[in-house]
């Protein structure tokens, strides 16, 4: 008899980085994020490639991981999103 385990996930978070500091809307085949005001981004990720923007066509019904390196001039760090692509 096989045991199944089920897999989770632990994602920690600093306090400054307790609200998602990245967002994500997608609509008609079409994804863009964006961060929260005050935060400069040195660099966008979108499924572990680098991009300059993280916008663009997607397929309806995929999933998608967006990370921002960003930094305010007095703190730096990395920010998550994920999102399913919609019609």
């Amino acid at each position: 008899m096989a045991l199944l385990v089920p897999l989770v996930t632990a994602v920690t978070a600093s306090p400054a980085q307790a609200v998602s500091l990245v967002e994500c809307e997608s609509h008609a085949s079409w994804y863009d994020c964006d961060i929260q005001p005050g935060y400069y981004v040195s660099a966008w990720y979108v499924d572990g490639v680098q991009v300059g923007w993280p916008s663009g066509p997607c397929v309806p019904g995929t999933r998608h991981t967006v990370r921002a390196d960003w930094d305010t001039g007095s703190n730096s760090g990395t920010a998550r999103a994920t999102f399913t692509c919609r019609a």
